[in-house]
């Protein structure tokens, strides 16, 4: 998922891709805590993932249309569906 710290000082998901929990987790969705620990920044959310592998699963509290509830998400590897990126050295 993709997420941002708002102006209003929330961690907020701002996409979702189809296939990476897009059924678990919503636009607008804003995050509370990954696996029971309080997080404020992306960063707090990445340091936390480190300690996962793909296909681990997650419980990530969130607060929807003013409903806090917990969704279990699975780790993945991200693999851009757009064939056309490419890299260069």
């Amino acid at each position: 998922f993709y997420s941002s710290f708002g102006s209003s000082g929330m961690l907020m998901v701002y996409g979702v891709e189809e296939g990476y929990n897009d059924d678990v987790l919503q636009s607008g969705d804003i995050v509370l805590s990954v696996d029971g620990k309080e997080v404020s920044s992306v960063a707090d959310v990445r340091a936390l993932l480190k300690g996962h592998e793909v296909g681990d699963k997650i419980t990530v509290s969130i607060l929807r249309n003013k409903t806090a509830m917990d969704v279990e998400v699975e780790c993945f590897e991200y693999n851009p569906s757009d064939s056309s990126v490419s890299f260069e050295q």
